[in-house]
Protein backbone atom coordinates (compact mmCIF):
# COMPACT_ATOMS: atom_id res chain seq x y z
CA UNK A 1 0.00 0.00 0.00
CA UNK A 2 1.29 3.55 -0.58
CA UNK A 3 2.04 6.06 1.53
CA UNK A 4 -0.80 7.82 -0.35
CA UNK A 5 -3.59 5.24 0.07
CA UNK A 6 -2.23 4.91 3.78
CA UNK A 7 -3.08 8.84 4.30
CA UNK A 8 -5.85 8.38 2.50
CA UNK A 9 -7.11 5.32 5.04
CA UNK A 10 -6.31 7.37 8.02
CA UNK A 11 -8.54 10.44 6.87
CA UNK A 12 -11.34 8.12 5.92
CA UNK A 13 -11.33 6.51 9.39
CA UNK A 14 -11.29 9.81 11.32
CA UNK A 15 -14.09 11.42 9.16
CA UNK A 16 -16.13 8.56 9.89
CA UNK A 17 -15.17 8.67 13.44
CA UNK A 18 -16.85 12.19 13.60
CA UNK A 19 -19.54 11.80 11.37
CA UNK A 20 -20.66 8.94 14.48
CA UNK A 21 -20.06 11.95 16.88
CA UNK A 22 -22.07 14.04 15.29
CA UNK A 23 -25.02 11.99 14.64
CA UNK A 24 -24.80 10.94 18.59
CA UNK A 25 -24.78 14.47 19.24
CA UNK A 26 -27.60 15.28 17.09
CA UNK A 27 -29.42 12.63 17.98
CA UNK A 28 -29.36 12.83 21.80
CA UNK A 29 -29.94 16.90 20.75
CA UNK A 30 -33.07 15.96 19.52
CA UNK A 31 -34.09 13.42 22.10
CA UNK A 32 -33.27 16.07 24.91
CA UNK A 33 -30.52 13.57 26.15
CA UNK A 34 -27.71 15.43 27.78
CA UNK A 35 -28.58 18.54 26.22
CA UNK A 36 -27.08 20.83 28.88
CA UNK A 37 -23.70 19.11 29.02
CA UNK A 38 -23.13 18.36 25.42
CA UNK A 39 -23.80 21.78 24.29
CA UNK A 40 -22.23 23.96 27.15
CA UNK A 41 -25.47 25.36 28.49
CA UNK A 42 -24.92 27.70 31.33
CA UNK A 43 -23.07 25.51 34.07
CA UNK A 44 -23.72 27.22 37.33
CA UNK A 45 -25.96 27.62 39.87
CA UNK A 46 -25.71 31.59 39.87
CA UNK A 47 -26.52 34.34 37.39
CA UNK A 48 -24.50 36.39 35.44
CA UNK A 49 -23.52 38.64 37.89
CA UNK A 50 -23.24 36.70 40.90
CA UNK A 51 -20.35 34.73 38.89
CA UNK A 52 -18.75 37.79 37.88
CA UNK A 53 -18.71 38.61 41.57
CA UNK A 54 -17.23 35.56 42.67
CA UNK A 55 -14.65 36.05 40.47
CA UNK A 56 -14.45 39.96 41.61
CA UNK A 57 -13.61 38.43 45.00
CA UNK A 58 -11.28 36.13 43.91
CA UNK A 59 -9.12 38.72 42.44
CA UNK A 60 -9.32 40.62 45.64
CA UNK A 61 -7.74 37.89 47.50
CA UNK A 62 -4.87 37.91 45.13
CA UNK A 63 -1.94 39.29 47.30
CA UNK A 64 -3.96 37.07 50.67
CA UNK A 65 -1.25 33.96 51.58
CA UNK A 66 -3.62 30.69 51.78
CA UNK A 67 -5.43 27.91 49.17
CA UNK A 68 -9.17 28.11 48.29
CA UNK A 69 -11.96 25.66 49.72
CA UNK A 70 -15.05 25.05 48.46
CA UNK A 71 -17.84 23.52 50.58
CA UNK A 72 -20.67 21.78 48.54
CA UNK A 73 -18.95 21.94 44.52
CA UNK A 74 -21.92 20.23 43.20
CA UNK A 75 -20.73 19.38 39.30
CA UNK A 76 -17.02 21.46 39.73
CA UNK A 77 -18.16 24.59 37.64
CA UNK A 78 -17.37 27.07 40.58
CA UNK A 79 -14.47 25.11 41.16
CA UNK A 80 -13.06 25.19 37.73
CA UNK A 81 -14.06 29.00 37.21
CA UNK A 82 -12.18 29.66 40.20
CA UNK A 83 -9.18 27.55 40.19
CA UNK A 84 -8.49 29.21 36.82
CA UNK A 85 -8.92 32.61 37.77
CA UNK A 86 -5.98 32.26 40.37
CA UNK A 87 -4.05 30.40 37.66
CA UNK A 88 -4.62 33.34 35.24
CA UNK A 89 -3.72 35.67 38.60
CA UNK A 90 -0.69 33.40 38.89
CA UNK A 91 -1.78 32.93 42.34
CA UNK A 92 -0.42 29.66 43.50
CA UNK A 93 -3.36 28.19 45.50
CA UNK A 94 -4.07 24.46 46.16
CA UNK A 95 -8.33 23.77 46.00
CA UNK A 96 -9.78 21.39 48.76
CA UNK A 97 -13.66 21.01 47.27
CA UNK A 98 -16.19 18.88 49.67
CA UNK A 99 -19.31 17.21 49.07
CA UNK A 100 -21.62 14.17 49.76
CA UNK A 101 -21.67 13.76 46.35
CA UNK A 102 -25.10 12.28 47.57
CA UNK A 103 -27.23 15.16 48.58
CA UNK A 104 -28.15 16.62 51.78
CA UNK A 105 -27.19 14.67 55.27
CA UNK A 106 -30.41 13.32 56.39
CA UNK A 107 -30.20 15.18 59.58
CA UNK A 108 -29.64 18.47 58.51
CA UNK A 109 -31.98 18.40 55.67
CA UNK A 110 -34.69 17.67 58.77
CA UNK A 111 -33.56 20.31 61.16
CA UNK A 112 -34.82 23.00 58.17
CA UNK A 113 -38.16 20.95 57.49
CA UNK A 114 -39.21 20.43 60.83
CA UNK A 115 -37.73 23.37 62.60
CA UNK A 116 -37.45 26.06 59.63
CA UNK A 117 -40.90 24.79 57.73
CA UNK A 118 -38.56 24.55 55.32
CA UNK A 119 -39.96 22.57 51.63
CA UNK A 120 -39.58 18.81 52.44
CA UNK A 121 -38.67 18.32 48.92
CA UNK A 122 -35.29 19.37 49.65
CA UNK A 123 -33.93 16.47 50.98
CA UNK A 124 -34.27 15.20 47.05
CA UNK A 125 -31.63 17.84 46.11
CA UNK A 126 -28.24 17.59 44.50
CA UNK A 127 -28.82 13.55 44.58
CA UNK A 128 -28.10 13.00 41.10
CA UNK A 129 -24.04 13.17 41.18
CA UNK A 130 -21.14 11.53 41.85
CA UNK A 131 -17.60 12.24 42.82
CA UNK A 132 -16.29 10.98 39.16
CA UNK A 133 -18.06 13.73 37.67
CA UNK A 134 -16.30 16.50 39.74
CA UNK A 135 -13.09 14.35 38.76
CA UNK A 136 -14.28 14.60 35.17
CA UNK A 137 -14.79 18.27 35.28
CA UNK A 138 -11.26 19.18 36.67
CA UNK A 139 -9.82 17.16 34.18
CA UNK A 140 -10.90 18.09 30.82
CA UNK A 141 -9.94 21.84 32.44
CA UNK A 142 -6.43 20.26 32.94
CA UNK A 143 -7.29 21.00 36.72
CA UNK A 144 -4.88 19.22 38.97
CA UNK A 145 -4.72 20.76 42.65
CA UNK A 146 -7.82 20.17 44.07
CA UNK A 147 -7.92 17.39 46.56
CA UNK A 148 -11.70 16.26 46.15
CA UNK A 149 -13.25 15.07 49.17
CA UNK A 150 -16.13 13.05 49.79
CA UNK A 151 -17.92 12.82 53.25
CA UNK A 152 -20.14 15.00 55.41
CA UNK A 153 -18.35 18.31 55.53
CA UNK A 154 -18.80 18.66 59.48
CA UNK A 155 -16.60 16.12 59.79
CA UNK A 156 -13.82 17.29 57.89
CA UNK A 157 -10.67 18.73 59.52
CA UNK A 158 -10.12 22.18 58.26
CA UNK A 159 -7.07 22.23 59.61
CA UNK A 160 -5.79 19.73 57.01
CA UNK A 161 -6.20 22.98 54.20
CA UNK A 162 -3.70 25.12 56.04
CA UNK A 163 -4.20 29.14 55.71
CA UNK A 164 -7.43 29.88 53.55
CA UNK A 165 -7.48 32.97 51.71
CA UNK A 166 -10.85 32.42 49.87
CA UNK A 167 -13.53 30.09 50.75
CA UNK A 168 -16.99 29.58 48.73
CA UNK A 169 -19.60 27.57 51.27
CA UNK A 170 -22.72 26.23 49.35
CA UNK A 171 -24.29 24.12 51.33
CA UNK A 172 -27.46 26.15 51.14
CA UNK A 173 -29.00 24.51 55.18
CA UNK A 174 -28.60 25.79 58.32
CA UNK A 175 -26.53 23.44 60.51
CA UNK A 176 -23.98 22.38 57.93
CA UNK A 177 -23.58 26.39 57.97
CA UNK A 178 -23.61 26.98 61.43
CA UNK A 179 -20.93 24.19 61.69
CA UNK A 180 -18.63 24.54 59.33
CA UNK A 181 -18.58 28.59 59.61
CA UNK A 182 -16.41 28.78 62.40
CA UNK A 183 -13.76 26.18 61.64
CA UNK A 184 -13.40 27.89 58.24
CA UNK A 185 -12.76 31.00 59.84
CA UNK A 186 -9.90 29.91 62.24
CA UNK A 187 -8.27 28.65 59.10
CA UNK A 188 -8.85 32.22 57.14
CA UNK A 189 -6.11 34.46 56.42
CA UNK A 190 -5.86 37.45 58.02
CA UNK A 191 -7.73 39.64 54.73
CA UNK A 192 -9.51 36.27 53.45
CA UNK A 193 -12.81 36.07 52.67
CA UNK A 194 -15.64 33.73 52.80
CA UNK A 195 -18.66 33.26 50.44
CA UNK A 196 -22.24 32.15 52.10
CA UNK A 197 -24.37 31.01 49.16
CA UNK A 198 -28.25 30.98 48.67
CA UNK A 199 -28.80 34.17 52.02
CA UNK A 200 -31.75 34.69 50.90
CA UNK A 201 -34.48 35.46 53.69
CA UNK A 202 -37.64 33.81 53.57
CA UNK A 203 -36.33 31.60 50.99
CA UNK A 204 -39.03 28.31 50.73
CA UNK A 205 -35.82 26.03 50.41
CA UNK A 206 -32.79 27.72 51.86
CA UNK A 207 -33.33 30.59 54.31
CA UNK A 208 -31.47 28.41 56.83
CA UNK A 209 -28.08 29.47 55.22
CA UNK A 210 -28.51 33.41 55.77
CA UNK A 211 -29.74 32.79 59.15
CA UNK A 212 -26.83 30.66 59.73
CA UNK A 213 -24.55 33.39 58.52
CA UNK A 214 -26.27 35.80 60.27
CA UNK A 215 -25.92 34.35 63.60
CA UNK A 216 -21.89 33.86 62.84
CA UNK A 217 -21.73 37.48 61.87
CA UNK A 218 -23.18 38.50 64.76
CA UNK A 219 -21.05 36.02 67.26
CA UNK A 220 -17.51 37.44 65.82
CA UNK A 221 -19.07 40.96 65.80
CA UNK A 222 -19.01 41.89 62.31
CA UNK A 223 -21.71 43.61 60.11
CA UNK A 224 -23.33 41.73 57.51
CA UNK A 225 -22.40 42.25 53.90
CA UNK A 226 -24.96 40.67 51.23
CA UNK A 227 -24.13 41.57 47.85
CA UNK A 228 -25.22 39.77 44.27
CA UNK A 229 -28.61 39.03 45.77
CA UNK A 230 -27.35 36.25 47.99
CA UNK A 231 -23.91 35.63 48.53
CA UNK A 232 -23.33 36.09 52.31
CA UNK A 233 -19.43 37.84 52.89
CA UNK A 234 -17.03 37.37 56.08
CA UNK A 235 -13.80 39.03 55.55
CA UNK A 236 -11.44 38.85 58.67
CA UNK A 237 -9.73 41.61 59.56
CA UNK A 238 -5.92 42.40 57.95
Amino acid sequence: MTVAMQQKRVKFRKGKKMNLKKEIKTFCAKAGIWRKDLFGRWPYMHTPLQVAKLVELAVETRHIPGNYVEVGCAYGASTVLLMKTFDELSVARKGYALDTFDGFVESHASYDIETLGKNPSLRKSFRNNDQSWMRSSLDVSGIDNVEVIKMDATKFDYKRCGPIAYALLDVDIYLPIKDILPKLYDQLSDGGIIVVDDCVPDHPYWEGAYIAYREFVSEINSTEEIVSGKLGLIRKPQ
